[in-house]
């Protein structure tokens, strides 16, 4: 008969979907960790997301752009952070908020805010009572 000695089996290797790699030779897939992503199948490692984006789950395939009002300065992050009162982010995936103060004087912005709002002098940006909108409010 025929040795069988230094015969390996054949196996099937499947790749691993996006949002998992494996080391070369791992016999499983892993997720990648929240603010990483692959996004192809069949990956060995995992890419941080971008300042401006995030993955706020382990296993996630896409980074996700940070909405307006909203900004993520640094990479491999799991949330954004809403921009300061005084600042905003006008469109989706931004690493900073830009000041008001940029406009002159006079504009102002809530907490969150995706734009800035003009007030006259003596007047400022708020709301006079709860479940209203913004509006420029006679100082004091």
């Amino acid at each position: 008969g025929q040795s069988t000695l230094g015969k390996m089996k054949a196996t099937n290797c499947t790749d691993c979907s996006a949002g998992k790699f494996s080391s070369t030779r791992a016999s499983t897939c892993t997720n990648c960790a929240a603010g990483f992503i692959t996004s192809q199948k069949g990956e060995s490692s995992c890419v941080s997301c971008e300042a401006g984006t995030y993955a706020s789950n382990e296993g996630s395939s896409v980074c996700t752009a940070c909405p307006s009002g909203r900004f993520q300065g640094s990479s491999s992050q799991t949330a954004c952070t809403s921009c300061d009162s005084g600042k905003y982010s006008s469109s989706p995936g931004q690493a900073y908020c830009t000041s008001c103060s940029d406009f002159g004087s006079g504009y102002n912005s809530m907490i969150g805010s995706s734009s800035c709002n003009y007030c006259d002098q003596g007047y400022y940006w708020g709301y006079r009572s709860a479940n209203t909108s913004y509006v420029c409010i006679s100082c004091p």
